[in-house]
């Protein structure tokens, strides 16, 4: 029972009429027998599209928890019907205008130009030719095109300032990621300059090394040292020098350096406070 109930909800009634009003009209039915959509379409005219939106969309209000949510869709859906009928009175009066015609011819091609050039139906002829009889050129725009300000802010409002946020957003980003890569470009060049210097210096560094090898070897190709020593505790160096590898044997100098090491004999004067040290060295 409570299922029943639950199905028979004003919600589930309308929305089962919408399916069947959507069917009837793609498909047929028995509202086609009472020229139900014949009438909506020659009162209507070309706004019968507008109608077949709102109609579709209004079943969701039924089912929306978040109340918020709710009331913005329907703001939505009411200034999007006066922004289209703004758009759409304000164009047909702008060609009006633009003939130059006395009021009465004015009127009746406002009629023609209505129904049968553009077809809005005659609800909305009626009420667009009343607002032409009643009020002048300068208000009928000033308040289509205030209406027309207001809607556009209200529907697009939300999807500009996203892509507005977006933009500069990217643009951030592009120009975040250009100073990134001029700072590495930066560090990189930076980089191989050190290394370069560094390369540079320990060429020279080499250079230098190497000038000073050949060198001593133009002096000095061969050093040899040799010690011996004798019976007598003596110690005996000799070193060998050449400056040339062809005249190695004639320019051999042998230099012998004899040390003798002999006792030290140290003496302490306890009085006086001095310390004699005796020390002999013989070389020869």
């Amino acid at each position: 029972m409570r299922s029943l109930i639950k199905f028979l909800a004003l919600k589930n009634i309308y929305s089962i009429f919408v399916i069947y009003f959507f069917y009837g009209y793609f498909f047929g039915n028995k509202l086609n027998e009472y020229y139900i959509y014949e009438n909506f379409e020659k009162y209507l005219g070309n706004f019968f599209i507008i109608f077949l939106i709102i109609l579709g969309i209004s079943p969701l209000l039924f089912y929306m928890k978040n109340k918020m949510k709710k009331i913005v869709l329907k703001t939505r859906l009411f200034f999007f019907v006066i922004l289209t009928v703004s758009l759409v009175f304000g164009y047909i009066l702008e060609k009006i205008y633009l003939l130059n015609l006395d009021k009465i011819s004015s009127e009746n091609k406002l009629i023609e130009m209505s129904i049968i050039k553009y077809n809005i139906g005659i609800g909305p002829t009626y009420v667009l030719t009343e607002i032409f009889k009643r009020f002048p050129e300068q208000k009928i725009f000033l308040t289509l095109g205030g209406l027309i300000g207001v809607s556009s802010i209200l529907l697009f409002m939300h999807p500009v300032r996203r892509i507005i946020l977006y933009v500069i957003k990217n643009i951030k980003e592009k120009r975040e990621r250009r100073q990134k890569e001029i700072l590495l470009e930066e560090q990189i060049a930076i980089k191989e300059e050190l290394e370069k210097r560094e390369i540079e210096a320990i060429e020279k560094l080499e250079e230098k090394q190497e000038q000073e090898i050949q060198e001593r070897l133009e002096n000095f190709q061969l050093f040899e040292i040799e010690t011996t020593i004798d019976k007598d505790n003596r110690q005996a160096i000799r070193i060998k020098l050449s400056e040339d590898e062809i005249e190695q044997e004639k320019n051999i100098k042998v230099i012998k350096i004899r040390k003798k090491i002999s006792t030290h004999k140290v003496g302490v004067n306890v009085r006086g406070g001095k310390v004699k040290d005796d020390t002999s060295i013989e070389i020869s």
